[in-house]
């Protein structure tokens, strides 16, 4: 039984190891596998099953409209590797599209939203801008202003 992702040249061959004897880690999670996983043994590639289905049909590349000047690139390079989304400026880790030539990246969610749902947050952003809170800090010229930056409603100070 193979796999073949979108996103991944060669096809994965699927293997069932064992906790004991294989010393294998997951690409996607950086997890050990045991048990079920599919690998590309030509480029020492190894997935879970789970996590290979997850990312499965997703593009290597994409072009994105707020980034139209570069393609975005698939990362999957685990949960140990956080960033903020350029679109929705929440935190997040694990999988995401990034750029190669500057620092721009974008979770699943923004990646893959229809044009009118980038619209609408635009518009939304507008209307909040009046009703977002500054401050001016001793130790920089702008006025700081206040933006959400993650899915728990944390929130900070940035220069615009």
């Amino acid at each position: 039984m193979e796999i073949k992702l979108a996103s991944h040249e060669h096809s994965m061959g699927y293997h069932c190891l064992d906790d004991e004897t294989d010393d294998k880690w997951c690409e996607k999670c950086t997890e050990k596998i045991c048990g079920a996983a599919y690998a590309c043994v030509r480029c020492e590639l190894w997935l879970h099953e789970l996590c290979a289905k997850a990312i499965q049909y997703l593009p290597r590349e994409i072009t994105h409209p707020l980034h139209s000047h570069h393609h975005l690139m698939l990362d999957w390079s685990g949960p140990f590797a956080p960033f903020t989304c350029d679109l929705c400026l929440k935190i997040s880790s694990g999988t995401n599209y990034t750029c190669c030539r500057c620092a721009f990246d974008l979770d699943l969610v923004c990646a893959f939203a229809s044009s009118d749902d980038h619209v609408a947050r635009k518009k939304r952003q507008r209307s909040n801008a009046d009703r977002k809170q500054a401050m001016q800090h001793y130790c920089h010229i702008h006025p700081l202003v206040v933006y959400k930056y993650s899915n728990e409603g944390e929130h900070d100070y940035n220069c615009r």
